[in-house]
């Protein structure tokens, strides 16, 4: 029987039969047809013909064999032959799409073979490499040596790698995607700050977990206080979180381009707005005229608060030196803490924003001496000495 590469099926070809006439140098000839005890590639496999008389009988005219003055007597025989692997080519990959992992691994899901051979198919699968790992489409990827991918067999389709040879070697590249991968954004951290006039809130962090090694990413912007003023734990908006500024973390390979925000609209955190220091650079005090105390009436203190147009009123009292009458007399204000505070409406100044760290201060202002009238007079009686004074 001859040998034959791999077909799909169990046919074998008889090329030739051993047949002893005993006349002469006759010699006769038969071929046809038998079957390999499966179909499958084998070595030295049994190849039976159940009846040979189906076999193909000719005469051979060189030597005067003639099977017309023979009778073959045998039945059944068998033989054997080698169904070899057949050789099959990888004409290309297919590498599946991923989201965003951190590694340029890739996995190879499929291969293009054709078998030739009905309808049996043939699975190749394994790992090959992303160009590199960060997101893209239509991304290279490539398998260093396709000899080094996994071999299946497709029972649905009959497709056994054991009767096939892949002859392809060496790369092979095809294209695949890394899609961003999705990350929620679950808190903000909003900055602390001093009493500056505005609503305006500093947005220093956000909470997102990546999910991806240590890499972590950054975003941060502007918000907005629940008002102006001082106080602790204040609500602070972000409206649109859409709106924050995305930045990445190069020391731990955090990359926006890898990542896609899904978290939208408005967050809320708290932080304080602290009330900012001022200091009273003077005060100004009344002169008055002299009443026997030394109490000074301090009218106005000059305060610069740094936030826009915002003014600020003290007043109080203080101690002149003391209670005599005189011109540039000093007058002091122990603890100008003991002076009232009042708003100014009209700029907006408000001693609940501001904090005053100045403790004493002095200041002069006159005591002015008090007119005063003489409304009669009282004169002493005398005996007489011969002159007019009284």
């Amino acid at each position: 029987a001859a040998s034959k590469t791999y077909d799909g099926n169990d046919t074998a070809s008889i090329t030739a039969g051993a047949i002893s006439t005993g006349v002469g140098s006759e010699t006769l000839a038969i071929a046809g047809t038998g079957s390999f005890s499966d179909k499958n590639a084998g070595n030295n496999k049994t190849v039976t013909v159940a009846d040979v008389n189906t076999l193909t009988k000719s005469n051979d005219l060189a030597t005067g064999g003639d099977w017309a003055n023979y009778n073959l007597t045998t039945v059944g025989m068998t033989t054997q032959a080698d169904i070899a692997k057949k050789d099959v080519t990888l004409s290309s990959i297919t590498a599946a799409s991923k989201t965003y992992d951190g590694n340029d691994t890739a996995n190879i899901n499929a291969g293009a073979i054709s078998t030739g051979v009905g309808a049996e198919t043939l699975a190749i699968a394994g790992t090959g490499s992303f160009s590199d790992k960060n997101a893209g489409s239509n991304k290279t990827v490539t398998v260093t040596n396709v000899t080094s991918l996994t071999k299946s067999n497709v029972t649905a389709t009959g497709g056994d790698w054991a009767n096939y040879n892949l002859t392809t070697t060496g790369g092979m590249t095809t294209q695949a995607d890394i899609a961003k991968k999705d990350v929620t954004l679950s808190s903000i951290t909003a900055a602390s700050k001093t009493y500056d006039g505005n609503d305006t809130a500093s947005i220093t962090a956000g909470a997102i977990s990546t999910g991806v090694g240590a890499e972590t990413l950054a975003i941060a912007g502007t918000g907005s206080f629940s008002d102006k003023n001082a106080g602790s734990n204040k609500t602070v908006t972000v409206t649109d979180v859409t709106s924050l500024t995305k930045s990445n973390v190069t020391a731990t390979g955090g990359d926006w381009a890898n990542y896609n925000l899904t978290t939208t609209g408005a967050m809320t955190t708290q932080a304080d707005i602290a009330k900012k220091d001022v200091t009273l650079s003077s005060i100004t005090a009344a002169s008055k005229t002299y009443d026997g105390n030394d109490i000074a009436s301090i009218t106005a203190g000059a305060i610069s608060t740094g936030v826009g147009s915002e003014t600020l009123a003290i007043a109080g009292t203080g101690s002149f030196s003391d209670k005599n009458a005189g011109n540039n007399k000093t007058v002091t204000v122990a603890d100008v803490s003991t002076l009232t505070k009042s708003n100014d409406l009209a700029t907006g100044g408000d001693w609940a924003n501001y904090n005053l760290t100045t403790v004493a201060m002095t200041t002069q202002a006159d005591i002015a001496k008090k007119d005063v009238t003489l409304s009669s007079i009282t004169a002493a009686s005398k005996t007489y000495d011969g002159n007019d004074t009284a």
